[in-house]
């Protein structure tokens, strides 16, 4: 060791190992037990950078890295005290230069005849590439799992008997299996039983590193399905044995995606309304089977015209209308006139969106032209219809009113404000009820009801007060609307003035009772006729002829035969009289 010198010849024992400590390919130092170097070796003065006479002397302690020197002592202190024959620790030791290296350091006592510490005697490995090739082997490990961790797929690493030896938290999460469910051969499980044939073989796949890859479902316990891409690949790992890592990636939303826009295409395709993509400029880039029964165009005709073209005449309106859209605005249903290839014109209307790119710009315009002709005609009848109900209703002198379903007034009636001289709001709800007579109105609440219970024509007469204070008789009729469901949308009703019609009544109900008193006095005339006339005639003629028959005198026959006469002729007036 540095420090010492041997004589030529033989060597002694002592010179022997001193010989072999200064030849040793590690360092070998000697210590009091304050740490303090007596001796060292070249390779130990070689792993430092330090001459042999600039270590020794110095303290082992200050050439410790400070986050070992507290254990390094604590082991030291223990070997002096004979508690423990040696120790081997991994520690840092100082260079020259200031850098640490990493060395593995086994220290223990030399002791004298009776056991008494005399010095520390250390071996100094140097381990320093080693335990950097492990602390980057580490970082690299760290780092990997810290990537597993974070990883947006599913990773997992099978032997090569296919054996699940580790899954990440992507693939629990994606499968909903948890890391002992997967171990072994439960990661297959995780497989749909349906897609378990697409499964690559990995017992036969090489080991060169190339994944192999298939779209597959995953079955999680739960009954949900995943779609993934399955990707394997082999390897052989360092002790030459082959391994396999994959990875699944959740394609569940581009799958989706996928089956959107074909179900979105298939649904443009059928659809009976022109469905038309435009570029920016206007530029028609894609024609529907739609467009092309709406327009009679085919799609070979139009791809690549101006949408202009469909309308001409309207290009002014058609172009405002498209700045309107690539500067982000929704048209919706613009009603408009169109133009077909056979020069017929029907009513459509037209809804136009952006369609945005990645940065927010408008990349194309989605066109959807739907013809609403029937609509048109049906609206244009509808008021045609309207008016002609207006105009009846106009003419008519009858109050038109409508209610809802429990009979309170809702909309305005101009009929009944002018006939009853209130406001809408004071007929509003029940407000109605107060122009009714009031021996009138608990009948019109009892009728209403009914007719709302059995939802059938409600009719009731009623007396309504008009504008100028007087009474009228009118006749309340009115019908429900119903809905698909049965239930009673609203009442329609009227109210007809029968005023006229009571006062005639009226009138011949008194003439009907003075007919018949005269009919009485007429029995009692005939009555007088019958008896008080009749019977002293009937004496009077049976005298006169009784005279007759036994008169001798002309002259007195010449006085009573006019007599006869005039009786005869008196009671066959009072028998007609009687037969009439």
């Amino acid at each position: 060791m540095s420090g010492r010198s041997h004589a030529d010849g033989a060597l002694s024992t002592e010179e022997q190992c001193e010989l072999l400590t200064a030849q040793a390919p590690i360092g070998i130092l000697r210590t009091r037990r304050d740490g303090t170097l007596l001796a060292v070796n070249p390779a130990l003065c070689d792993l430092l950078g330090f001459a042999g006479d600039d270590l020794l002397g110095r303290r082992l302690f200050d050439l410790l890295h400070p986050d070992d020197r507290e254990l390094d002592d604590a082991k030291r202190a223990q070997v002096f005290a004979g508690e423990i024959a040696s120790y081997t620790l991994k520690k840092r030791l100082r260079r020259k230069d200031g850098a640490y290296r990493w060395t593995r350091t086994t220290t223990s006592a030399v002791r004298d005849p009776a056991g008494a510490p005399l010095f520390s005697l250390c071996f100094v490995e140097d381990i320093d590439a080693l335990q950097r090739a492990d602390e980057e082997r580490r970082k690299s490990e760290r780092q990997f799992q810290l990537l597993a961790r974070m990883s947006p797929v599913g990773m997992f690493h099978v032997d090569a008997a296919g054996s699940c030896l580790y899954v990440n938290d992507e693939w629990t999460r994606i499968t909903g299996r948890t890391l002992p469910e997967a171990l072994g051969d439960g990661w297959l499980r995780a497989i749909h039983p349906d897609d378990a044939p697409l499964l690559p073989d990995w017992r036969t796949a090489p080991a060169d590193g190339r994944p192999r890859q298939v779209e597959l479902r995953i079955l999680r316990p739960d009954g949900a399905v995943v779609d993934v891409l399955f990707q394997l690949a082999g390897a052989h790992d360092a002790a030459g044995q082959r391994v396999f890592v994959g990875t699944i990636t959740d394609i569940t939303a581009r799958v989706q995606a996928e089956f959107d826009r074909a179900r979105l295409a298939a649904i443009v395709e059928s659809s009976v309304d022109g469905v038309l993509l435009l570029d920016a400029s206007g530029t028609i880039l894609t024609w529907n089977a739609g467009a092309e029964q709406l327009f009679g165009w085919s799609a070979a005709e139009m791809v690549g015209r101006p949408i202009c073209s469909v309308a001409p005449g309207q290009e002014l309106e058609l172009r405002r209308a498209l700045l309107r859209v690539r500067a982000g605005e929704v048209v919706h249903e613009l009603e408009t006139v169109r133009r077909r290839k056979d020069g017929s014109e029907f009513d459509a209307t037209i809804t136009a969106c952006p369609v945005r790119a990645a940065d927010g710009s408008t990349s194309a315009i989605s066109v959807i032209v739907r013809d609403v002709s029937r609509r048109k005609d049906a609206e244009r009848a509808l008021r045609r219809s309207e008016e002609r109900f207006r105009l009846i209703v106009q003419a008519t002198a009858q109050i038109v009113w409508s209610c809802d379903a429990d009979g309170r007034f809702l909309e305005d009636s101009p009929s009944w404000r002018a006939f009853t001289g209130q406001t809408h709001d004071e007929m509003k709800g029940w407000g109605w009820l107060d122009r009714v007579h009031d021996e009138d109105r608990p009948r019109v609440r009892a009728a209403m009801a009914a007719a709302i219970a059995s939802r059938r024509t409600f009719e009731c007469e009623d007396r309504i007060r008009r504008a100028d204070g007087g009474w009228a008789d009118t006749l309340a009729r009115a019908v429900p609307l119903l809905d698909p469901d049965g239930r009673v949308r609203e009442w329609i009703g009227v109210n007809i003035d029968v005023s006229e019609r009571r006062a005639a009544e009226r009138e011949r109900e008194a003439l009907v009772a003075d007919l018949r008193r005269a009919m009485h006095y007429y029995d009692m005339f005939i009555g007088v006729l019958s008896h008080d006339l009749r019977s002293p005639l009937a004496a009077i003629m049976m005298t006169a002829e009784l005279a007759l028959r036994r008169c001798r005198d002309d002259a007195l026959e010449k006085v009573l035969r006019p007599v006869a006469d005039s009786g005869q002729r008196m009671l066959r007036m009072i028998e007609q009289l009687l037969d009439a």
